[in-house]
């Protein structure tokens, strides 16, 4: 280490790393780290490091210099490998639920997912789940939960002033038809294994 007058000294010698970065972090402390030459109050991190002006302008220019890295196909191929022969576990099924929950996606992240599935059929598996979804049948706690959050849903949308639409009975009852229609063709395309997964 080196004091403000430019004067030098070896304090000790370490063998490893990771003693090397605790020992450091102790003559940074003992010393005061206002008088060190060492740019950053913590020996392992960056945090507290001011950058002039001149060493912003020089990190930005070399950032942009830096070219993407582009996927040969093999390496497209291998990755998808991996992801397809990759195991979850119910712990990492948990965990990445937990993560995501209550977090939504932005306009633009779903046409973008939306445009990327467009016209592609479901895998096997997503079909396999979905068919067993048809044919299952709700239990009475499944309606339960179902009920409960639709009445949350439409006290939300009350107590945005949100004011529904009366439909009279004619139109309800082609509403009912069309949506009777569209579930039948479907299960038609789902059964064809045709059915393309939207977002």
């Amino acid at each position: 280490m080196a004091t403000q007058m430019s004067k030098s000294q070896l304090i000790e010698k370490i063998s490893t790393s990771t003693e090397l970065a605790k020992r450091e972090q102790y003559w940074i402390d003992y010393y005061r780290w206002g008088r060190l030459f060492n740019l950053a109050p913590v020996s392992t991190s960056t945090l507290g490091v001011k950058y002039t002006d001149i060493a912003k302008a020089n990190l930005r220019a070399a950032a942009k210099r830096k070219k993407p890295h582009m996927w040969t196909d093999a390496e497209r191929a291998a990755l998808a490998k991996r992801s397809r022969e990759r195991v979850w576990t119910p712990e990492m099924r948990a965990n990445l639920s937990a993560a995501l929950k209550g977090k939504k996606r932005s306009a633009a992240i779903r046409a973008h997912f939306s445009e990327i599935r467009r016209g592609k059929p479901a895998s096997a598996t997503s079909r396999k789940v979905l068919l067993d979804f048809a044919k299952s049948k709700r239990s009475a706690e499944t309606k339960k939960r179902m009920s409960a959050a639709a009445k949350l849903r439409e006290a939300q949308k009350k107590a945005n002033g949100f004011i529904p639409r009366k439909h009279p009975p004619d139109e309800i009852a082609r509403m009912c038809v069309a949506q009777r229609e569209r579930h039948a063709k479907s299960r038609q395309e789902l059964f064809r294994g045709q059915l393309c997964l939207p977002i």
